[in-house]
Protein backbone atom coordinates (compact mmCIF):
# COMPACT_ATOMS: atom_id res chain seq x y z
CA UNK A 1 0.00 0.00 0.00
CA UNK A 2 1.30 3.46 -0.94
CA UNK A 3 0.45 6.35 1.37
CA UNK A 4 -0.14 9.63 -0.46
CA UNK A 5 -0.78 13.09 0.91
CA UNK A 6 -3.57 15.18 -0.64
CA UNK A 7 -2.51 17.81 -3.18
CA UNK A 8 -4.17 19.66 -6.07
CA UNK A 9 -2.43 17.32 -8.54
CA UNK A 10 -3.97 14.13 -7.07
CA UNK A 11 -7.33 15.64 -6.01
CA UNK A 12 -9.33 13.40 -8.38
CA UNK A 13 -7.98 10.25 -6.69
CA UNK A 14 -9.02 11.51 -3.25
CA UNK A 15 -12.69 11.97 -4.15
CA UNK A 16 -12.88 8.69 -6.12
CA UNK A 17 -14.04 6.10 -3.55
CA UNK A 18 -12.93 3.23 -5.78
CA UNK A 19 -9.27 4.23 -5.63
CA UNK A 20 -8.96 4.25 -1.81
CA UNK A 21 -7.84 0.95 -0.31
CA UNK A 22 -7.40 1.87 3.37
CA UNK A 23 -6.04 4.50 5.69
CA UNK A 24 -2.55 5.63 6.59
CA UNK A 25 -0.90 4.66 9.87
CA UNK A 26 -1.71 6.67 13.00
CA UNK A 27 1.73 8.26 13.20
CA UNK A 28 1.74 9.37 9.56
CA UNK A 29 1.65 13.19 9.49
CA UNK A 30 2.36 13.79 13.20
CA UNK A 31 5.26 16.10 12.31
CA UNK A 32 2.87 18.34 10.32
CA UNK A 33 0.57 19.13 13.26
CA UNK A 34 0.21 22.76 14.33
CA UNK A 35 -1.76 24.75 16.89
CA UNK A 36 -4.60 27.01 15.72
CA UNK A 37 -5.97 29.40 18.38
CA UNK A 38 -9.70 29.59 18.86
CA UNK A 39 -12.60 30.14 21.22
CA UNK A 40 -15.29 27.89 22.62
CA UNK A 41 -18.76 28.74 23.93
CA UNK A 42 -21.02 26.24 25.63
CA UNK A 43 -24.59 26.57 26.89
CA UNK A 44 -26.49 23.74 28.50
CA UNK A 45 -29.23 22.61 30.83
CA UNK A 46 -28.56 20.23 33.72
CA UNK A 47 -31.32 17.97 35.03
CA UNK A 48 -30.87 15.99 38.26
CA UNK A 49 -33.47 13.53 39.54
CA UNK A 50 -33.35 12.64 43.22
CA UNK A 51 -30.55 14.96 44.32
CA UNK A 52 -30.31 13.25 47.74
CA UNK A 53 -30.81 9.63 46.61
CA UNK A 54 -28.10 7.01 47.03
CA UNK A 55 -27.73 6.71 43.25
CA UNK A 56 -26.96 9.67 41.00
CA UNK A 57 -29.25 10.07 37.99
CA UNK A 58 -28.65 13.23 35.98
CA UNK A 59 -28.48 14.48 32.40
CA UNK A 60 -27.03 17.55 30.72
CA UNK A 61 -27.92 18.70 27.23
CA UNK A 62 -26.75 21.71 25.30
CA UNK A 63 -25.03 23.45 22.45
CA UNK A 64 -21.30 23.99 21.95
CA UNK A 65 -19.68 26.30 19.38
CA UNK A 66 -15.97 26.30 18.46
CA UNK A 67 -14.60 29.28 16.51
CA UNK A 68 -11.04 29.34 15.12
CA UNK A 69 -9.04 32.19 13.57
CA UNK A 70 -8.81 30.40 10.21
CA UNK A 71 -10.49 27.56 8.30
CA UNK A 72 -9.58 24.13 9.65
CA UNK A 73 -8.75 21.75 6.76
CA UNK A 74 -10.44 18.57 7.98
CA UNK A 75 -11.94 17.29 4.72
CA UNK A 76 -11.05 17.56 1.05
CA UNK A 77 -13.04 20.49 -0.33
CA UNK A 78 -15.39 19.79 -3.24
CA UNK A 79 -18.21 21.75 -4.86
CA UNK A 80 -20.64 20.66 -2.15
CA UNK A 81 -18.26 20.57 0.82
CA UNK A 82 -16.23 23.49 2.18
CA UNK A 83 -14.12 23.59 5.35
CA UNK A 84 -15.07 26.16 7.96
CA UNK A 85 -13.60 27.96 10.99
CA UNK A 86 -16.86 27.33 12.92
CA UNK A 87 -18.01 24.01 14.42
CA UNK A 88 -21.43 23.63 16.06
CA UNK A 89 -22.18 20.60 18.25
CA UNK A 90 -25.24 19.39 20.13
CA UNK A 91 -24.47 17.18 23.11
CA UNK A 92 -26.06 15.00 25.78
CA UNK A 93 -24.11 14.03 28.89
CA UNK A 94 -25.59 11.30 31.12
CA UNK A 95 -24.52 10.78 34.76
CA UNK A 96 -25.06 7.47 36.56
CA UNK A 97 -23.35 6.38 39.73
CA UNK A 98 -23.47 5.70 43.44
CA UNK A 99 -22.83 8.35 46.08
CA UNK A 100 -20.23 7.58 48.73
CA UNK A 101 -20.15 8.94 52.25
Amino acid sequence: MVQKKYSRQNADAFVDYGSIYGGASFSNGIKELSIVPGFQAKAGLFFSVGAFDEYVKAAETGLMIDLFIKKIPIMVETDGLKNSPIFVNLYINLHFGKRSN
